[in-house]
């Protein structure tokens, strides 16, 4: 009987032996994947950086376009109509002194 139990504490200790080089081997396996998936991320990231700064340039080149026709469609209503836009002008005027002169 020892010689059995011999065997079987034998296969125990080859058993334990293979299990920790499997353990190992996982390990690295799970250290290169997590590289790999910070890598990915990182790239994704800076995907969506670039695709941001992207939208924010034709946000704001939209905006000065904009920004353009809208002053131009103003300056065009003062060129047509200077008696009204002096009368608003110095209407706006006398609403906002009375309005800063109240705050004093």
């Amino acid at each position: 009987m020892p010689s059995t139990k011999t065997n079987e504490i034998d296969n125990i200790r080859k058993d334990v032996k293979s299990l920790k080089s499997n353990i190992l081997e996982l390990s690295k396996q799970v250290e290169a994947d997590g590289r790999t998936t910070a890598s990915d991320l990182k790239l994704k990231a800076q995907e969506n950086v670039d695709h941001l700064k992207e939208k924010a340039q034709e946000n704001i080149s939209n905006f000065q376009d904009y920004s353009k026709d809208q002053l131009a469609a103003v300056e065009n209503e003062i060129k047509a109509k200077p008696g009204r836009s002096m009368a608003i002008a110095f209407g706006a005027g006398v609403l906002l002194s009375t309005l800063l002169s109240r705050r004093s």
